[in-house]
């Protein structure tokens, strides 16, 4: 929304400077994104959020003006044209028959028809079009300027027609007919339907309600009268037209987020004095349907209530002087406050609204600063999750993975590929776009697409990981997604980051099996389960190589989903206790063993540990080799054993010893042969 500082003085005795003005306007919630000189003015941008659409006006930020400055707003140039409108006595026409029907009121609450006849079509004065152009507007000729003008003074949209390019003296506001189309004033022939309301004569739209008028019947320079709308239109109604048509306009932006009824009648007779002003000619008809009854809100506020939430010493006086200069209507009520929120303030609806109001235009910067009572409350879970996630982050990010963030909207299509059933997907019921349909069921969505989108900057090696939840039969689960790509990775590596994981959050107890086939991400035969106290933790495997072809990546990419909540539950049961650094040196014994392919590689580990075996401190997987040195049917492991005594240095003698009781039970209960 752009403004500029010599319209705003049109309605505000304005005494400080531009830029002054700027930071107070900032300051009171109305952010002024850039400030211009143009052509001997300045030129405001502002960022008006959706719920302040009075704002989207001069006369809606003039009041904001005088409000903070502590002057008088002054509507006197507007307000006269209505009086001078409402003196006139329409001319005698042929009109007198001329009608407007609604077909649905709930589409159209307010239609205001008025018809000047006997114009003259030509090039607006200067003023109107430097001002026009100022905040972005191009200048087309007087009538439709003073259309444009009124809009951004007041925040109505008008539209002027061609009077005589009307059939029958008639319009209607009604929904298109599916197979009715209109060429708009840009050239371009649009396809109507059912869900897109129009304007009509007694043959065809003439306009889009509340977007852009029609080709056919817009005003040009051999016009002698025209019909000027005035109007309100459903805010969902044209939302939802304005978005299928892919088309947007200053009108559709207010009409979108609503409009005041209250300002229709004194918009239309605005833009009828000035057009009366500037391109001469009559007024011949004014006609309306019926007002709408004004929706009056009150609302009880308490003084001590303002100085509780905001912490503040105000009095009533200077609550009272701030609302009215917002334009409310304030009374004492039983020492308080009645308060009446004018037509245009549709957001403002309880006592902690009108406080927000005082305190922004108060100035946020006098509320005191004080630290906050805080009554210590222990969440052993909420602790729990924040401080394991944060831990599990340095975790990954110390084995050189990267963190990234994805969206939790995706695509419906690729989760029904997947094999995601439609009743464990969470839908959304209005999504904003087709790529924002469901709520992802899995991590791994947006892993992929960050792998896709790597790969194509070249990147070679790639480990990745996001910590989000995933949402799936009605639940949301904390949940971890790990994902790399590249030359050295494989399943191995994913597993390895996952036992380091674990094992430096304590949790000893886990194990790995093979997959189940379950998980629609990953290739059976390269895929494994996480165990944890008997249940799934974790999915891990190769992602299937049909599914990558869909997002272009050539490379294999391995990746996990692990259920956090279950990880943190084990980390509550894990008793992880402080070990002092060993004083005395380990002794480190390798060994190169043939074992059956059958047995898994965990069993035999997990059987060494719980044996009985002196010094014995720790014992490692180190390597898996399958070539022409194995027998076939069965497998190469190295496995990598640590030797320490508490007390003392280990003789050879010892760890040799030792040693033997392990090469034993390898021999004995696994049938394993030295390499």
């Amino acid at each position: 929304m752009k403004v500029t500082y010599n319209w705003l003085k049109d309605f505000v005795d304005i005494k400080i400077s531009v830029q002054r003005l700027a930071e107070k306007l900032t300051m009171a919630g109305l952010e002024v994104v850039s400030l211009e000189r143009m052509r001997g003015d300045w030129v405001f941008e502002f960022e008006i959020t959706p719920n302040r659409p009075d704002c989207l006006s001069v006369i809606g930020i003039a009041r904001e003006v005088a409000a903070i400055t502590g002057k008088k707003l002054k509507l006197s140039q507007v307000t006269s044209h209505k009086s001078q409108v409402r003196d006139l006595q329409p001319a005698t026409c042929d009109l007198q028959h001329f009608s407007i029907n609604i077909e649905n009121r709930k589409d159209c609450p307010l239609y205001i028809a008025r018809v000047i006849k006997g114009i003259q079509v030509k090039p607006s004065p200067d003023w109107l079009k430097r001002r026009l152009e100022l905040v972005g507007l191009r200048s087309i000729n007087n009538i439709v300027d003073i259309t444009n003008y009124v809009l951004m003074e007041t925040g109505q949209p008008l539209h002027a027609f061609d009077l005589d390019k009307i059939n029958d003296g008639a319009i209607f506001v009604r929904r298109a007919k599916d197979s009715e189309k209109i060429v708009t004033i840009d050239g371009e022939q649009r396809n109507l339907n059912s869900g897109i309301l129009v304007i009509a004569d007694s043959e065809r739209p003439v306009a889009i309600a509340g977007i852009v008028g029609g080709q056919d019947s817009e005003v040009g320079y051999n016009t002698e009268a025209v019909l000027l709308e005035a109007a309100v239109f459903d805010a969902i109604t044209i939302r939802r037209a304005s978005r299928k048509l892919g088309l947007s306009s200053e009108s559709s932006y207010r009409f979108e987020r609503g409009v005041d009824c209250q300002a229709v009648e004194l918009a239309s007779m605005r833009a009828v004095g000035l057009i009366l002003k500037l391109a001469g000619g009559k007024l011949i008809l004014s006609k309306s349907t019926t007002r709408p009854k004004a929706k009056k809100r009150a609302i009880v506020l308490k003084t001590e209530e303002v100085n509780r939430i905001l912490g503040t010493k105000c009095i009533s006086g200077q609550i009272k002087k701030i609302l009215i200069s917002l334009g409310f209507s304030v009374k004492r009520q039983s020492g308080n406050f009645k308060v009446e929120t004018p037509s245009f303030r549709s957001d403002v609806n309880q006592p902690i609204d009108l406080i927000e109001e005082i305190a922004r235009i108060s100035g946020y910067e006098n509320i005191p600063t004080k630290l906050p009572k805080i009554i210590p409350q222990e969440n052993r879970d909420a602790a729990l999750i924040w401080n394991g996630v944060r831990v599990v982050k340095d975790i990954l990010i110390s084995q050189g993975a990267n963190e990234v963030i994805t969206y939790s909207l995706i695509n419906r299509s690729p989760a029904y590929e997947l094999g995601f059933p439609d009743a464990q997907l969470i839908s959304i019921i209005n999504p904003l776009s087709s790529q924002q349909e469901i709520l992802r069921p899995s991590l791994i969505f947006g892993l992929v697409s960050c792998i896709e989108y790597n790969l194509n900057q070249k990147q070679k090696d790639i480990r990745i990981f996001e910590i989000s939840k995933r949402f799936q039969n009605g639940q949301e689960r904390l949940s971890l997604g790990l994902a790399c790509s590249g030359k050295e990775f494989n399943l191995l590596h994913i597993k390895g980051m996952l036992e380091l994981l674990l094992r430096r959050l304590g949790i000893a107890e886990f194990k790995f099996v093979t997959g189940d086939g379950e998980h629609p991400f990953f290739q059976k035969e390269v895929s494994l389960l996480l165990m944890l106290d008997g249940k799934k933790c974790a999915e891990l495997g190769m992602i299937k190589p049909e599914l990558l072809e869909k997002f272009d990546i050539k490379n294999l990419v391995f990746a996990a989903e692990v259920d956090l909540e279950s990880v943190f539950s084990g980390i509550e049961k894990a008793q992880k206790r402080y070990t002092p650094i060993p004083l005395f040196p380990e002794v480190t014994r390798d060994i190169s063993a043939i074992l059956k392919q059958e047995i898994p590689v965990g069993n035999v580990i997990n059987r060494l540990k719980t044996s009985d075996i002196p010094y014995l401190v720790e014992l490692n997987f180190k390597e898996f080799y399958l070539g022409k040195q194995i027998p076939a049917g069965h497998k190469g492991v190295t496995l990598s054993c640590v030797y320490r005594a508490k007390d003392r240095t280990l003789t050879t003698e010892e760890a040799e010893s030792a040693h033997r009781k392990v090469l034993d039970i390898l021999k004995t209960e696994f049938s394993a042969q030295q390499r």
